[in-house]
């Protein structure tokens, strides 16, 4: 799964983006001309930032929101500003360094007496923070970290009655239930999240909602009732043009067919959604659509071209160090390996892949994550 996060970009924010357009602009080129490579902290706030390494998308959002911070001195826009970059830039080793210097950001305001509108949109914008960490912790297989954050962001977007965000923890946790098995939890929390959605006319929550129940029905040997489920998915994020949702419905429709041998509909709907991962630059939705349709490719007897997409699939995982990712991957390697009977290599990925399935799917994540449910409930 990929993040699903909460963007609160209220209509002051997004009336003072179109007044100063031109200014931004103009600000933006001429910042250009300056800083080609390597980022500025003063301007940039965080350290390390290769701009070589950004997107094109990532760069401009990034400079055209700091353009912005930097003209305000409100604490509130500027968290709003800040939160905009978590939600808006998919680059793994950029995002997770804004949300932590928003989080500081917070709390040192947060410090200091604040009449009660501040305090609580500031409480927001930390339950968003919580939940990011959380989403972090989930997708490297900490799951314990995950639950914990999840349920700081619950308790802080209960607090401040803001149900989109409430809808949105409501699904990583159904998400993180579904990973250590306990189904009806799960779809407990999917349930609760598509009613807010539905409540608040959310149509992109809605079909992520519909996706996730999918996912659920797909893991409990359900199949086709999971895609169906993925076909409502799909249709929706089809007519809203959900980009990202657009590869996930792909790359699920794709598992439903690869699970029941229908070998052309798998490798088609896959391709759909490593070219749709390309397209918006997603290195985690790379890895996982290569990995896929390595498996095809292999169940196809082409094994040479299964092995170089399996390969760079692993590349990819190992360098963003996501536990679950590594662990598909060399799953795949391992039935490769063994496949050219390349025992030497096959035991090598084994012993990684046994490493990341204990990490991410340990018996002791799985009693820490019901513990916590009981806890809060």
């Amino acid at each position: 799964m990929t993040r699903q996060n909460n963007p609160l970009e209220t209509n002051s924010l997004i009336s003072f983006q179109k007044g100063i357009f031109t200014v931004v602009f103009f600000v933006f080129c001429t910042f250009n001309l300056v800083a080609q490579q390597f980022a500025d902290k003063n301007f940039y706030l965080i350290d390390s930032l290769d701009l070589t390494k950004l997107s094109d998308y990532d760069k401009e959002l990034i400079d055209t929101s700091l353009t912005l911070y930097h003209q305000t001195n409100v604490d509130t826009i500027r968290f709003e500003i800040l939160e905009h970059i978590v939600d808006e830039c998919w680059n793994g080793n950029v995002w997770p360094k804004y949300n932590l210097y928003l989080e500081k950001s917070i709390l040192d305001k947060l410090s200091f007496p604040c009449n009660k509108i501040e305090q609580e949109k500031s409480l927001d914008y930390l339950a968003g923070v919580y939940s990011n960490i959380g989403f972090l912790s989930d997708q490297k297989g900490d799951l314990m970290t995950a639950i914990d954050f999840y349920h700081k962001s619950l308790n802080l977007y209960e607090y401040v009655k803001d149900d989109a965000g409430t809808s949105t923890v409501y699904n990583n946790l159904g998400v993180i239930y579904s990973t250590v098995g306990d189904t009806s939890k799960s779809l407990e929390y999917h349930n609760k999240s598509l009613l807010t959605k539905k409540m608040l006319g959310d149509l992109y929550g809605v079909a992520m909602s519909y996706n996730n129940i999918g996912t659920v029905y797909e893991n409990t040997g359900q199949p086709f009732i999971a895609l169906e489920f993925y076909e409502k998915s799909l249709k929706l994020r089809e007519k809203i043009n959900d980009e990202r949702g657009l590869a996930m419905s792909y790359d699920n429709m794709g598992d439903i067919y690869l699970s029941q041998d229908i070998l052309g509909k798998a490798y088609e709907y896959y391709n759909k959604g490593y070219l749709q991962w390309k397209k918006i630059e997603n290195e985690t939705g790379i890895s996982t659509s290569l990995n896929n349709l390595a498996n095809v490719l292999l169940k196809l007897n082409r094994v040479n071209e299964a092995k170089q997409y399996a390969l760079e699939s692993f590349a990819i995982a190992e360098r963003l160090d996501y536990a679950v990712d590594i662990e598909n991957s060399t799953r795949t390697l391992v039935s490769i390996y063994k496949y050219e009977k390349n025992y030497t290599e096959a035991f090598k990925y084994l012993s990684l892949n046994v490493k990341m399935k204990d990490k991410t799917r340990s018996l002791e994540n799985n009693k820490i994550a019901l513990k916590k449910s009981m806890q809060y409930e």
